[in-house]
């Protein structure tokens, strides 16, 4: 198992679902359909120093991987593991390299690889949250920028397993969505929605020689986003550690 960035998934009540979380008030614009997707889908490039596992010397170091917006002030949704160690966020918006914008991360969550991040003031496309039962045959739709190239793309499958744990070394999840609409590095922290452009997960991982898709399920997600962004800590050790398994295990 790897995480996706280039750099190296609780029944949720029906307040969540109908409430502010990721959603503009009365007044505010309406969410995008299935094609705006690719308008509220941002690519995060991560600036910042890094020490790899195994060695002593620090080393500069960019990594870059997606994410989507979840309120028209600019509050996105990325992985943990495509911001952490960042000194300098910077985001494109829908694959348009013509205008970069500055991002920080207002709180992040190491066990549940999951970040939400600011973008510069402004008023911007975003996406809702799918209402209803994930369940498994729904089509579902990756989207996101893999291989860290800056062109939007877009792919589709169905969910394959509904709700399931999954430990990995950089993450333990107690929701995570299985899926067929690939997904390679980069597309870490890209939304994976429904044919109606709404968010059912968070991709985050994936294991290209068995055409495996993970995503962090939108259960596992809502419950947690409002403290993300007020900086609260959630199930983070602090110490950005990735675990290392000898070889005997």
């Amino acid at each position: 198992m790897r995480g996706l960035g280039l750099l190296a998934t609780i029944t949720t009540t029906t307040l969540l679902l109908s409430g502010c979380v990721g959603l503009a008030g009365p007044s505010g614009p309406p969410p995008v359909d299935f094609k705006g997707v690719q308008s509220a889908t941002i690519q995060i490039q991560a600036q910042g120093t890094f020490v790899a596992p195994g060695t002593i010397d620090p080393a500069e170091s960019a990594a870059r991987g997606s994410g989507f917006i979840i309120d028209p002030s600019g509050i996105a949704v990325t992985n943990n593991h495509v911001v952490v160690g960042a000194g300098t966020l910077k985001v494109w918006l829908g694959g348009d390299t013509s205008k970069q914008y500055n991002a920080k991360v207002l709180g992040a969550s190491e066990c549940l690889d999951l970040a939400i991040i600011q973008l510069d003031p402004g008023t911007y496309p975003y996406m809702a949250w799918y209402k209803g039962d994930i369940e498994t045959a729904l089509d579902v739709y990756s989207a996101g920028f893999p291989l860290g190239d800056p062109n939007f793309t877009m792919t589709r499958g169905i969910v394959s397993k509904n709700d399931v744990p999954q430990d990995d070394s950089w993450a333990s999840l107690d929701h995570v969505i299985e899926h067929d609409a690939r997904i390679r590095g980069g597309n870490s922290g890209g939304p994976l929605v429904d044919p109606e452009g709404k968010v059912v997960g968070v991709n985050y991982a994936g294991n290209d020689d068995l055409d495996y898709n993970f995503a962090i399920h939108r259960d596992q997600v809502l419950p947690v986003i409002a403290d993300l962004k007020a900086g609260k800590a959630i199930l983070s050790l602090g110490i950005n550690a990735r675990a290392l398994a000898p070889a005997d295990d």
